[in-house]
């Protein structure tokens, strides 16, 4: 999973929009699980910092998060 050279390592602070925060909190479980599976074979036990917001709609009108993501590459980074 990278994009622009970046990987997850890099990233330093997320957003994540929810049209329903009531079933977000219902799910945190299992998004915990999803979580830690796909950005914690990478970071191990620092995960970046993260807000959530609820939100009355998105773009897509069938979606139910968006999520935002800032990430820094070290200026030394190899490509």
């Amino acid at each position: 999973m990278t994009a622009g050279d970046a990987s997850p390592i890099d990233i330093v602070r997320m957003t994540w929009y929810v049209t329903d925060m009531e079933t977000y909190r219902k799910n945190l479980k299992q998004i915990g699980k999803v979580w830690r599976k796909t950005l914690g074979e990478t970071l191990g036990e620092t995960f970046p910092c993260m807000a959530c917001v609820e939100v009355v709609s998105l773009v897509e009108l069938k979606a139910k998060i968006e999520i935002e993501t800032t990430a820094v590459l070290p200026a030394n980074k190899e490509k």
